[in-house]
């Protein structure tokens, strides 16, 4: 009996552990894979080719209220990438900005 509550002990012992050590380097191990990521040609030229639709669509849209909203979410997304722009996207921000 005592050895079915040490096996019993043990186990409990290891999933808290397995637990704790988990609770503390996912959240660095998934830095690192977004970072990774981030760094990624794919994840590169795809935001850049979504920006460039962006611009191509706000410079041909005629109605207003589409140009606003196009506007937004290019502020939007050119805020929320990481890395630096194109410096043809650089400037189509910094006209919208100013």
């Amino acid at each position: 009996m005592l050895a079915l509550a040490g096996i019993a002990g043990l186990a409990v012992f290891g999933n808290v552990l397995d637990f704790g050590l988990f609770k503390t380097f996912a959240p660095r191990y998934e830095q690192v894979r977004r970072d990774t990521f981030e760094q990624s040609q794919a994840y590169n030229e795809g935001m850049r080719r979504d920006l460039e639709n962006l611009r191509d669509q706000y410079m041909g849209a005629t109605d207003p209220a589409a140009k606003s909203a196009l506007r937004a979410t290019f502020i939007h997304r050119a805020e929320g990438y990481p890395n630096q722009l194109p410096a043809d996207l650089q400037s189509f921000y910094n006209s919208l900005r100013g």
